[in-house]
């Protein structure tokens, strides 16, 4: 038995050491680093994709944020759900940086969505106002304003001041320049309200909404003033680039409505200078040309054939970025859609090969319980046995201690009987004699007794004489032992008939005819399959005809509710103490 478990046991050690298939996959320049981060957490990732994103390596942080937004699934745990939702909100703003905003869009689209599948909807925000800008980049006012006031929305109920204050401050520059200054006004007033006063980008955003609104109504002077004071406090600040010169640009632009065309001049070379010198003079491209014009005006051509020929060469290479920034960018996008494409093959072949080893597993646990279950059932068994063959053995030799016992009253009955028998014959010669009666008159009297029981109705006298007559032909004759044995056949050796030897067997026995022959020849057989000596070649069939059976079936279930035991079984313990004997 032990052999065969471990037999079993290896067999299922090969079953679960089946291999699976290997799953190959187009590979990329990132598919590195995919493959690097793909098993890390998705708070690890989003953490090394805001590193690459603070040294400008936008595209291995796209390629860390789509691995996040890639993972999500209904069954995720509803923080690892929004660390996704983040992802997408990341991944919009860097599209939008190099300038992929049909990607942007559909990453920021995407997004909300998933977040249709969470719990919380806190960056339904930040998604709607990247969305708004996409489209204010496309000169779409009306759905960008759109866009932003239900990010705004979710404002209210997810609270997020850092993300409301863009919002607000998006919805008053575009209600500026689409001329609806009372509004404008209204989102600058709710904007200063949650502004952080002590966040440089918060204040210059205000301080630009106001002078773009002081622009509208005409207020120049106080436009120069604070966008010069503007200009030195970004400076001051080291805000980027672009906040210094949008701020000079916004002087010269304000004494151009002032008509002061020495202001002009001189801010305008102060903006080209600060654009030229911070590498942002592509971004105002006009500041050149209207240096140009400037300066053709007033009859210097050569600086005027100067700065026109620095915007032409600005404008080609502006070109020429452009469309390799879109060639770099759709080879960009396609490595992308391929590292992409490759960790879903890879998660799909984990995904089948997880459920493999989770359904070997399952066999595997499936088969060891079976073992263990069937270890414990034979250990229970095995235990039942021991103890149910030492029962078997207790219950033998109680029966073959019964047996000598029985054997032993027997003789000692019979000798007493006897005994018995010869003072009762002396005491009757003796009475006879007392009495004058003769021996033969005796005798003559006890056959008409005899006769007289026969003939008529049994009464207790009688009842003795066939119950003596019966234990001395069932104890001193094997007359049971035949198969043809009868009542008939017992009534004729008792000299009575069947219906007076019937009714003492009920009366004086407690039992029926069959009953009590079967006691008789069960206890021959006891005494016959006990002698191992004489009929230890027997069959249980031989035993159960040689004691007057005529079915071994009939034989075997009489014998077992007797005595306890088959016959098989006694047999066999007979045989066994005879050998340890």
């Amino acid at each position: 038995m032990v052999n065969f478990i471990l037999r079993l046991f290896m067999a299922m050690l090969l079953f679960a050491s089946t291999c699976t298939e290997a799953v190959s996959a187009s590979y990329t320049q990132y598919s590195a680093l995919a493959q690097k981060y793909d098993k890390m957490s998705s708070e690890q990732i989003m953490a090394a994709a805001e590193k690459h994103e603070e040294a400008e390596d936008n595209e291995r942080a796209i390629v860390l944020y789509t691995i996040v937004t890639n993972r999500f699934s209904n069954n995720l745990s509803e923080s690892e759900k929004q660390k996704c939702i983040l992802a997408y909100v990341k991944l919009g703003i860097l599209y939008v940086k190099i300038g992929s905003y049909i990607k942007a869009l559909d990453s920021e689209i995407e997004g909300i969505k998933k977040a249709k599948l969470c719990k919380d909807k806190k960056y339904n925000s930040q998604l709607y106002n990247v969305i708004g800008n996409i489209y204010s980049y496309y000169f779409d006012y009306e759905k960008a304003i759109n866009y932003y006031k239900k990010g705004y929305a979710y404002c209210s109920r997810y609270p997020d001041k850092e993300t409301e204050f863009k919002i607000l401050s998006n919805l008053t520059n575009l209600n500026i320049i689409t001329d609806h200054i009372s509004e404008a006004k209204k989102y600058h007033r709710k904007a200063e309200a949650i502004r952080d006063l002590k966040n440089p980008q918060h204040t210059y955003l205000s301080n630009y909404a106001k002078g773009l609104i002081e622009m509208k109504e005409g207020k120049y002077k106080d436009v120069v003033k604070r966008f010069k004071f503007l200009a030195s406090f970004a400076i001051k600040n080291d805000l980027d680039a672009q906040a210094i010169c949008f701020a000079y640009q916004k002087i010269y632009v304000a004494y151009m409505k002032l008509d002061e065309q020495d202001s002009v001049v001189k801010y305008l070379r102060i903006c080209y200078d600060e654009a030229n010198k911070r590498n942002v003079l592509f971004r105002f491209i006009g500041t050149p040309r209207q240096l140009a014009e400037i300066c053709e005006k007033n009859g210097d051509i050569k600086s005027a054939n100067k700065y026109r020929a620095i915007y032409i060469n600005i404008k080609d290479s502006m070109q020429n970025i452009r469309q390799f920034d879109i060639a770099k960018n759709k080879l960009f996008l396609h490595e992308v859609e391929e590292t992409t494409k490759e960790l879903d093959t890879l998660h799909k072949s984990e995904e089948e090969n997880t459920r493999t080893i989770r359904i070997q597993w399952v066999i595997m646990g499936g088969i060891f319980l079976f073992m263990v279950c069937i270890a414990v059932l034979l250990v229970i068994v095995s235990r039942q046995k021991k103890q149910l063959n030492k029962s078997y053995h207790s219950l033998f030799r109680q029966n073959k201690d019964n047996l000598e016992m029985q054997k032993r009253l027997e003789r000692r009955y019979k000798e007493t009987s006897a005994e018995l028998e010869k003072k009762n014959r002396l005491i009757d010669e003796l009475q006879a004699r007392h009495d004058g009666h003769s021996e033969a008159k005796t005798e003559q009297a006890a056959n008409d007794t005899s006769e007289k029981y026969q003939s008529s109705n049994l009464n207790e006298e009688g009842r003795k004489i066939i119950e003596r007559r019966i234990e001395k032909v069932m104890e001193e004759t094997t007359e049971f032992c035949s198969m043809d044995f009868s009542l008939d056949r017992l009534a004729e050796l008792v000299g009575s008939n069947s219906k007076y030897v019937s009714q003492v067997i009920n009366d004086s026995f407690k039992k029926n005819y069959n009953a009590f022959v079967n006691s008789y020849r069960i206890q021959m057989a006891r005494e016959r399959l006990i002698d191992v000596e004489k009929y230890g070649n027997y069959t249980i069939k031989g035993i159960a005809e040689s004691v007057g059976f005529k079915s071994p079936t009939t034989f075997i279930n009489v014998f077992k509710k007797t005595v306890g035991l088959t016959p098989s079984m006694y047999q066999n313990m007979a045989k066994n103490d005879m050998k340890n004997s």
